[in-house]
């Protein structure tokens, strides 16, 4: 017969969250850098109160890229790991 807490709780699949050494320091760089790319995508959109058209828009489309791609390797470093069947 399971016990109160067994009942009171339905059991879920764990997950494992672990950053090792380097991934911490990968994680630090990326956190410092971010910012200044996001200042960099908010530079680009300043103008002199003319549209921003084609090519006037690629420095913001590189600096947006930036963000993402530091956004995006956050996340993936930040991944849970979910367990495997026990061995």
């Amino acid at each position: 017969m399971p016990s109160s807490a067994e009942r009171r709780f339905p059991k879920v699949q764990r997950t494992l969250f672990y950053i090792g050494p380097e991934e911490a320091n990968e994680l630090r760089e990326l956190y410092e850098e971010l910012p200044y790319a996001a200042m960099r995508a908010a530079d680009a959109l300043r103008t002199d109160g003319s549209p921003l058209r084609g090519d006037d828009l690629l420095p913001f489309w590189r600096a947006d890229n930036a963000v993402r791609e530091i956004i995006q390797r956050i996340g993936e470093i930040l991944e849970p790991v979910t367990p495997g069947p026990p061995r």
